[in-house]
């Protein structure tokens, strides 16, 4: 019975930890700024197709979360961590790249 019971509380601890490593890896992939599903839907809009396509709801849910983040950025600009992921008009036509 003990033996039992020792393994009962090993598969226990087993599925809380597996559910805490699917927890991290859901947040990477369609939480916060950034996230991988935005980052996937983005090449979706330079004309990348798609086979099969995700999750609408997911892909809404991520999108939605992004856009909260962002807007948070641009109330906080100081809070802000300097980089953008949209490219400026000077980067984009060469300004300010001048060799020192």
């Amino acid at each position: 019975m003990r033996l039992f019971v020792d393994d009962m509380s090993a598969i226990g601890q087993s599925l809380d930890k597996a559910q805490d490593n699917y927890r991290q890896a859901m947040k990477k992939l369609a939480s916060g700024r950034g996230n991988l599903l935005v980052q996937a839907e983005a090449f979706r809009g330079l004309g990348v197709e798609v086979k099969r396509g995700i999750n609408p709801d997911l892909v809404e849910q991520a999108t939605a979360q992004d856009d909260e983040y962002r807007l948070d950025d641009d109330d906080n600009p100081s809070e802000s961590n300097g980089f953008s992921s949209e490219p400026s008009a000077a980067s984009m036509s060469g300004e300010g790249s001048q060799p020192r």
